[in-house]
């Protein structure tokens, strides 16, 4: 039996005894006493006492002993291992930056056992999802997760790949097919998550909460995709969830975990869904109705006020530091919009963050598809159809003739 796994009770100091005499004896089942040669004496006596703390309670080890009459003058209880948690704001969006930051945070922590204890995700890349993936079934860490608000698509086709995954009873899940029309790669990774969701979940009880086998939902494509969504109960009905717990005996609320995905639920609609109508046209709670104005402080509470000023620039500080952090974020796909957006003073807009959004998805598709190209072949930038290396010389042919002033008739 290791020590964390018992319960010791110390009879007499181990610094009493000859090094390396120790020796273990079963008195019964889930008893150990632990004898050594003393130093002293030429005595071999029990140094402690070990206890199962999974055949004896500490309560009941220590009635054992009572009964026995033996004394202890140390009692040692087996602590729980301890998960080591990672609160983190990553991903929300799963892209590329925002899985290789997980993967750096998680890597930073020794401990091989790790709980990210707030998984909220809307999704996002299949790429990205593929190299976290990749993490998940090579590392040596044993990562869990935790979901108290939403897990959405991508988020959601992840969680089988985690070594145990506890789910809200009020969180919400959603399920589809990814955008397989986009390439091979897609077609690929969509079996991949089939694979992994099959294997987890029970799928007669899937068909009987949503409808639908889940073969019926991850290959469909076009306007035949469908969102499936499930509760955090209904999640952990068919397998996904291995634990399940009700947020209000957490000390929290379900409109608290529901405040958390109100706040961006916008920024969904620069992925591929849309959240259900339950999340839409909510407002923020516990506003103040009365404020004191800035008059009434500074007459009222000088000494406050001066707080409140020195703050209030504080504020203003980091507010545009974030402000034009916001904006350099999409430097690298549009400088010319990021450069005009920290000259104009505003904060970035919901339009103007979807658009770079999915300028941003468009060109990681870009990428993905060129990297995956065969030597010679090469999608085109407009329309993403792949254009041979003979169509792309012809082209390059009709425009040369073309600034030559000789028209394709003429030939």
């Amino acid at each position: 039996m290791k020590n964390k796994n018992n319960h010791i009770a110390k009879i007499i100091n181990t610094d009493e005894f000859k090094e390396n005499s120790f020796e273990e004896k079963e008195k019964q089942k889930g008893v150990l006493a632990v004898f050594g040669n003393l130093k002293n004496i030429e005595a071999n006596v029990i140094q402690s006492y070990r206890f199962d703390k999974k055949e004896f309670t500490a309560d009941e080890a220590k009635k054992w002993l009572s009964k026995k009459n033996i004394k202890y003058i140390l009692f040692d209880e087996a602590k729980e291992n301890v998960m080591k948690k990672l609160y983190t704001n990553h991903p929300e969006v799963i892209d590329n930056d925002s899985i290789n930051l997980l993967i750096n945070e998680i890597q930073e922590i020794e401990d091989n056992e790790i709980e990210i204890s707030n998984w909220t995700s809307f999704g996002g890349s299949v790429w990205a999802g593929n190299n976290f993936i990749d993490y998940l079934k090579t590392t040596d860490k044993e990562i869990s997760v935790r979901v108290s608000s939403i897990a959405a698509s991508m988020g959601a086709d992840l969680l089988p790949f985690f070594k145990k995954t506890t789910g809200a009873e009020e969180s919400d899940i959603m399920i589809h097919s990814t955008l397989a029309s986009m390439s091979k790669l897609a077609k690929k990774t969509n079996q991949q998550l089939y694979d992994a969701l099959i294997s987890k979940i029970d799928d007669e009880k899937f068909k009987k909460i949503t409808g639908y086998y889940l073969k019926d939902v991850m290959f469909l494509e076009g306007e035949d995709r469908k969102d499936i969504w499930l509760t955090g109960k209904e999640a952990f009905e068919i397998g996904l969830f291995d634990e399940i717990y009700n947020l209000s005996t957490e000390g929290k609320t379900e409109k608290t975990a529901k405040e958390a995905i109100l706040k961006d639920y916008k920024l969904v609609a620069g992925l591929d869904y849309e959240l259900p109508d339950k999340f839409k046209n909510k407002t923020s709670i516990n506003k103040r109705e009365e404020v004191m104005k800035i008059d009434e402080l500074k007459t009222s509470h000088p000494q406050l006020y001066v707080e409140v000023l020195e703050e209030g620039k504080k504020q203003g500080k980091d507010a545009e530091k974030d402000r034009v952090n916001t904006w350099m974020v999409f430097n690298d796909i549009d400088p010319e919009k990021v450069k005009t957006g920290i000259e104009s003073g505003e904060l970035m807009n919901e339009a103007e963050k979807l658009n770079l959004l999915r300028k941003s998805q468009s060109s990681v598709l870009q990428n993905d598809l060129e990297d995956a190209s065969p030597e010679g072949v090469t999608p085109d930038k407009e329309t993403g159809k792949i254009k041979t290396k003979e169509q792309k010389e012809a082209e390059e042919l009709d425009a040369a003739l073309e600034n030559a002033g000789i028209g394709k008739e003429t030939k």
